[in-house]
């Protein structure tokens, strides 16, 4: 498999600049990499078992999303800030 493309996507998001014997080079060892990843989503291990929580870690709360907004926040952004962005007061002189 050709892994080329997905590396000069990579390199653009990245801003880096890659000659040709270099986009080679990663090449390969983007192939050599995945070789490995394959090999061990196929490993099997038998002795591999979960590992029990300490006692104090076995009463944690669920994880819950939250979306909190504060419109006040909102109201202190400057007219001449960019959007979604907040000016935040210097308090350390």
């Amino acid at each position: 498999m050709s892994y080329g493309n997905d590396i000069k996507k990579l390199a653009e998001l990245s801003k880096i600049h890659f000659t040709l014997e270099e986009l080679k080079e990663m090449e390969k060892d983007m192939a050599s990499i995945m070789t490995l990843m394959d090999s061990i989503k196929t490993a099997d291990i038998p002795q591999l078992q979960e590992i029990p929580l300490p006692d104090g870690m076995k009463n944690l709360r669920e994880d819950a999303a939250e979306v909190k907004s504060s419109p006040k926040a909102s109201d202190s952004q400057e007219e001449d800030s960019p959007p979604q962005t907040f000016t935040i007061p210097r308090i350390v002189e």
